[in-house]
């Protein structure tokens, strides 16, 4: 009874989503995170993304865990449909899957500073998730200390050189949480 019942789970998250070709449009944007693709995976789970919250079983099933850790890499790389898609997702991710999307999201920033901030706005992120977001380092530094305050810092000196007054608020605020990161580092 157990393996029927996880073989017609594994179906039901199989046929939940598809695009207008029939693919998995998780499949299809990770294999070519476009804004295509992203309009057509946003089609695709919009309506099922207010199921999700810490620990629900709808979290996988809206955003199936075999696409995750690729999600995460495009995210890191730089990719702004993928981060976008990310800030969408966010509620749909609990323990280390939400810790991996906010260091991927952190080295996003590093990557394209102007561009993290203008999705921030554009997609209302709450001020504790963007503090978040921009605080988290990488896994690689976490037994670092000087490469976490180098980071830390080079964060900061980009906050500050973004000169777009439309982004004054928003990088205070963030300049602010990195400082507090800095000094809790010292410590």
């Amino acid at each position: 009874m157990r393996i029927l019942t996880l073989t017609f789970s594994a179906l039901l998250v199989a046929c939940t989503y598809s695009n207008s070709s029939g693919l998995d449009p998780w499949a299809t944007f990770v294999g070519a995170p476009s804004p295509g693709n992203e309009r057509e995976l946003m089609n695709g789970i919009v309506s099922d993304l207010g199921k999700c919250g810490w620990g629900e079983a709808e979290n996988k099933i809206v955003v199936p865990d075999e696409f995750r850790p690729q999600l995460f890499q495009q995210i890191a790389n730089g990719n702004a449909p993928s981060f976008r898609i990310g800030l969408q997702i966010e509620k749909c991710l609990d323990g280390g899957d939400l810790g991996d999307f906010r260091r991927s999201a952190g080295q996003f920033f590093d990557r394209k500073p102007d561009e993290f901030l203008q999705q921030i706005i554009a997609s209302e992120v709450p001020l504790e998730s963007y503090k978040s977001l921009l605080t988290k380092l990488p896994l690689t530094l976490v037994d670092n200390v000087d490469g976490q305050n180098e980071l830390i810092r080079s964060r900061i000196r980009k906050l500050s050189e973004i000169t777009e007054s439309k982004y004054a608020d928003i990088k205070a605020v963030g300049v602010q949480s990195l400082r507090e990161q800095e000094r809790s580092l010292a410590n």
